[in-house]
């Protein structure tokens, strides 16, 4: 008995401490929104970084498949 009250003291702690540092504030001054993020993610990637074209799926045999990856990368995959 003591033990889950114990657990349940740690969980509503817990919660508040969650509750008192993340919930209902204000973004910190500078701080960059997700939609700002979205927009600009390519602006983030190091210099020379290989973007794919586009982001359809590559439908291929298997047997190119094979040729394009290494056995490991390709049992693992496939």
């Amino acid at each position: 008995m003591i033990r889950r009250d114990l657990l349940k003291s740690l969980a509503v702690f817990s919660l508040m401490g969650v509750a008192g540092n993340g919930w209902g504030q204000k973004a910190a001054k500078g701080a960059v929104k997700v939609e700002e993020l979205q927009k600009n993610w390519k602006m983030l990637l190091a210099y020379g970084a290989d973007v794919a074209a586009s982001a359809e799926p590559l439908k291929l045999a298997d047997d190119e498949w094979k040729k394009r990856l290494s056995r490991p990368a390709y049992d693992v995959l496939r």
